[in-house]
């Protein structure tokens, strides 16, 4: 789910991110809005305050079966995440949690959807520290995620 934009470095950097591996299905309402809200947001933070480094991925939360886009059967997730790691040229750090449902016209704000990175490992069975230790703690989300889509 890495955006091209973010590989301008060189055409081959761009173009690797168009593969299926790096894709998820999502509702045009969320890509099109929050989600592209969210990363344009992350590229505000980078330019301004330090370095971003961002994993984002697929939750297929519920207890029902996963839906499915045929004839390759290729999952649809019910919720997409996304946790930013900024780190100020001081070294301090900040993370935010996000996950966005989807479905197709998400409403609030970007900070209604902040969750705390604990949440997000349990939601998606992952581990998002460094050396296997969990982050913990909740983190809410800085001034510039609140604007508006």
């Amino acid at each position: 789910m890495a955006a091209g934009n973010d590989f301008t470095r060189s055409l081959e950097a761009m173009k690797a991110t168009f593969i299926l591996t790096n894709a998820v299905p999502q509702k045009h309402g969320v890509y099109g809005g929050k989600w592209a809200q969210l990363e344009g947001a992350g590229h505000d933070l980078a330019a301004t305050h330090g370095t971003v480094w961002v994993v984002s991925g697929p939750v297929f939360g519920g207890k029902t079966a996963v839906k499915t886009i045929r004839p390759d059967m290729v999952a649809v997730p019910t919720h997409t995440y996304k946790v930013v790691l900024l780190v100020h040229a001081n070294g301090d750090r900040e993370m935010f949690g996000f996950v966005l449902p989807n479905i197709d016209k998400p409403t609030g704000t970007l900070d209604s959807y902040t969750f705390s990175v604990n949440h997000l490992e349990k939601l998606t069975g992952t581990r998002r520290g460094t050396r296997n230790e969990p982050l913990r703690g909740h983190f809410g989300a800085p001034r510039v995620w609140g604007r508006a889509a």
